[in-house]
């Protein structure tokens, strides 16, 4: 039996998108995607933000955030996950943080990331990752 999450826990299991092969329906953007890039958000996500193609596919609960953008351009895997480019997730957030957050936004996606076997893998869509789970952070 599955134990229900803890107030305010986003289960992203029911969210992801399906297999990265084809047209997909969705995938992470704005702070979710952040948080597999290892971008520096301050506090912590409330909500999961998706972007899809049309804006019929589904509308935004109160842990889901629906965005309607393209789904051919910017465009990265992580493991079985689709999710915006860095750069587009960057330029998401900081477009709609306060100053002070976004300049952390910024700041965080110029450094090179530290390998101490905590970075994550990144390729082309519909690229062969069986076996590999990305770390959120």
């Amino acid at each position: 039996m599955e134990r229900a999450p803890a107030e305010g826990t986003i289960r992203f299991a029911r969210i992801g998108p399906g297999p990265v092969s084809g047209k997909q329906a969705s995938f992470f953007c704005h702070a979710t995607a952040a948080l597999l890039w290892r971008l520096w958000i301050v506090g912590m996500l409330q909500k999961l933000h998706s972007v899809t193609e049309v804006a019929t596919s589904g509308r935004s609960t109160s842990s889901v955030v629906r965005h309607v953008a393209s789904l051919s351009k910017g465009v990265r895997q992580c493991g079985p996950f689709l999710l915006t480019d860095k750069l587009t997730t960057t330029l998401q957030l900081v477009s709609t943080f306060s100053f002070p957050y976004a300049v952390a936004v910024r700041d965080s996606s110029l450094r090179l990331p530290e390998n101490r076997g905590l970075v994550n893998r990144f390729t082309a869509p519909g690229v062969n990752t069986a076996g590999y789970m990305p770390r959120w952070q």
